[in-house]
Order: C-alpha cells, then sequence, then structure tokens
C-alpha cells in the first residue's frame, strides 16, 4: 500500500479531484497520484477509459500550461478535471514521469484513502512537445473562466479539431485492490460489489469520527415487528439532529445507459431519499423509540418536537445534467412543510464541510448558510463556502 508524502497528502485534501506529480527515494523516482470520486474509481477500475489531457492557456501576454484528466464514464459526457501547473518543480515532475515507460499511479478517493496502485504506459510523441515549451507559473487562482476555456479546448480536442490541447490515453495495469479496514465501519475495497454500502460506510466513517462517542448511529431501527430502519445514518449533539440517506447513483456498466434514462433514474432515487428523510422526520418528532444495531435504546438528550434538523441526501457524485432548479425547488418546500433543513451534497463536499467545520456547532451553521445559498439561488447546485472559526 503506498503513503504519500504529508505535503502531497495536503495537496490533494485541498483538491476535489485531479493529478498531482511526484517522486519518492534516492534517486528520485517520479510517480502520478490520481484523486478522483469513490464511484468514478469503481468505473475506472471496471475498465472505462481514462486520459492525461493538457492544454496551453493564454491569458493576457501569459502563456500557462493546465493538467487534467478525462474520464470517460459516460460517452456523452466524460467526467474532466483541471488544474493549473503552478511550479517549476511540478513541471519538472511531469516531464519526468513522461520520459518514462512505465509510471507507477496510485488512486485516490474524496476521503484520500489509498484504493489501488497501478503502472501505465504512454504512447503520445505530441505530449512530450508540450514538455519543451516555456510556461508562466506565477499562482495564478483556478477560477471557473479558466476552467471553461480549458474545458472548451479539451471538448474540441476530443471531437478532433486542432486546437492546443492534447489528450493520451492511459494504458493502465491495476494491480492488487487495497484492502482498509475503518474502525466501527469494517472492511473497504474498490472491489467490493455493494456500491450503497461502500458510500454508506465512508460517510459513517467521517460523521462517527467527528461526533462525540456515542452520537451516531449507522442503520438506527423503529420499535415495529420487523424492526424498520429509519434512515441511514443518525448524529446529535446537545441542539442539533442530523439524518443522513446515501444514495449511491450509478453502475460499473453506466456508459451503456443514455442520459435520459440516468436522469429519470437518479430523480427516482433522489425523490426515494427525500420521502425517507421526509417520514423519518416525522417518526423521530412523535417521540418513537430508536434503536441501534445492537437493538439498544438511542437516547437523545434534547427535545424532539422542536429541535434544529438536518437532512442529507449524500450521493456519490453532483452531475451537472440533472435539473438542479427544480431539485432546489424540492428541497426549499420539503424544508418548510417538515420543519427540517433539507439538502443534497456528495461525499467530497461533506469532507471539506467536516474538516473546516471543527466543531458540530460550527457545522451546523455551515449546512444552514449553504441551505440559504440554495433558497436564494433557486438552485440546489452549488459548493459551500465554509465558517472556519
Amino acid at each position: 500500500m503506498f503513503i504519500p508524502s504529508y505535503e502531497d497528502q495536503c495537496h490533494m485534501k485541498n483538491e476535489h479531484s485531479g493529478i498531482f506529480f511526484s517522486k519518492i527515494g534516492e534517486p528520485e523516482h517520479p510517480y502520478m497520484l490520481i484523486k478522483l470520486p469513490q464511484v468514478v474509481l469503481k468505473s475506472v477500475y471496471a475498465g472505462c477509459p481514462l486520459a492525461l489531457a493538457f492544454s496551453i492557456l493564454e491569458v493576457g501576454n501569459r502563456t500557462y500550461l493546465a493538467c487534467g484528466l478525462v474520464v470517460w464514464d459516460d460517452t456523452t459526457s466524460p467526467l474532466i478535471t483541471y488544474q493549473l501547473i503552478r511550479s517549476e518543480n511540478e513541471f519538472n515532475s511531469i516531464r519526468e514521469g513522461m520520459s518514462k515507460k512505465l509510471l507507477p499511479i496510485h488512486f485516490f478517493d474524496e476521503l484520500v484513502r489509498p484504493i489501488i496502485s497501478a503502472t501505465s504506459t504512454f504512447n503520445s510523441r505530441e505530449l512530450y512537445s508540450y514538455m519543451n515549451n516555456i510556461y508562466d507559473f506565477i499562482d495564478v487562482k483556478n477560477n471557473e473562466d479558466l476552467f471553461e476555456k480549458y474545458k472548451m479546448q479539451i471538448d474540441a480536442r476530443i471531437v478532433g479539431r486542432d486546437v492546443k490541447s492534447v489528450i493520451c490515453k492511459l494504458e493502465i495495469q491495476f494491480g492488487e485492490p487495497n484492502k482498509l479496514f475503518i474502525p466501527l465501519v469494517g472492511k473497504f475495497s474498490i472491489d467490493d460489489k455493494d456500491e450503497g454500502g461502500c458510500l454508506e460506510d465512508s460517510v459513517f466513517h467521517l460523521i462517527e469520527a467527528f461526533y462525540e462517542v456515542g452520537n451516531s448511529v449507522k442503520s438506527p431501527r423503529l420499535n415495529t415487528e420487523n424492526r424498520r430502519e429509519l434512515t441511514d445514518i443518525l448524529a446529535w449533539d446537545e441542539n442539533h439532529t442530523c439524518f443522513i440517506e446515501a444514495k449511491c447513483l450509478t453502475i460499473l456498466d453506466r456508459t451503456i445507459i443514455n442520459k435520459a434514462k440516468r436522469v429519470k433514474n437518479i430523480s427516482k432515487h433522489l425523490d426515494k431519499a427525500l420521502n425517507q428523510l421526509e417520514g423519518a422526520v416525522k417518526k423521530y418528532r412523535s417521540n418513537e423509540l430508536i434503536f441501534n444495531e445492537q437493538l439498544e435504546i438511542v437516547n437523545i438528550p434534547h427535545k424532539r418536537e422542536n429541535g434544529m434538523i438536518d437532512c442529507i441526501v449524500l450521493i456519490s457524485e453532483m452531475y451537472p445534467f440533472l435539473d438542479w432548479e427544480s431539485i432546489g425547488k424540492e428541497l426549499i418546500a420539503r424544508s418548510k412543510s417538515v420543519g427540517a433543513f433539507f439538502h443534497v451534497l456528495d461525499l467530497s463536499e461533506l469532507h471539506q464541510l467536516i474538516g473546516m467545520s471543527k466543531t458540530t456547532t460550527v457545522w451546523n451553521a455551515n449546512l444552514f448558510k449553504r441551505w440559504e445559498k440554495v433558497k436564494e439561488a433557486k438552485n440546489a447546485f452549488v459548493k459551500s463556502k465554509v465558517i472556519s472559526n
């Protein structure tokens, strides 16, 4: 199992996804780190094509080099990641890596967990010519305008137009998946067939470590004949309760599913999760007994009738092609109807929110700020700006 340097780990934690080049050993050997959402990694591991993409960006009188990944997990709308090359050291690591016939690659998920290692070969001579140009390396922001310019150039290259970009498909040979053991959650591996269970375990891993000991429950159950599950994850502090429904909205062979069917399928799962949360809040407000998986009574030390509640649908990926305006309206309507704040976000954002929030009080405030932004924008496709103290 490959563990990157502390500096590389910090770099990855600050990015939603992307590629990172570094060196290790004496003498130094180059390697590549790839961070992707867990559900996308499953598609890559299952065989969907993956490529490096480099593009020259002209900004004023300066020339920058941007790099990223193209993941054809959806043939009509591939995932494209983007980042600017910020330093000469980073550029030199890339250039040295591209010169190797066989380059080690280490894959990490959105929680920066080492998922699997591989090796890759490169066969694009055009790529090498990009490494001999002169670029600017001042620290500019990865803003939306630059990303759109980069994406337009990569999209044009994909359809065969001659632009200042190059795409190099990676021929990947995977090693054995890492078997990770997470306390109170259990074993995890990328080849686990239970995608939904993997996502739920990852979410509980974050929540259980963040809340005080004993203040989170996985699969809480009601006092019914069949011990029906209340929600996927329940967590609380002295003033607030949080319900989470984890939904893995993809399958390994999703490349054969057309977009209209995918949208319909995802929308159905979102509605199901929202209905589950709405029902869970009503049961909770009515003071019904709640049990953990060991059938022990869960005691929550505040009044349920009027306490603050957040309901989160935690999805595997925030697909841009969904009707986020309608989803936003639905979240606000349900919030008013039920008396709780409804949210939709992915695992990467949950990780960032918890990491920056420090305490459950600040976490609650950040969730409320996020909900207000959805209400203001009338659109649920938002990313949090967190309060760090």
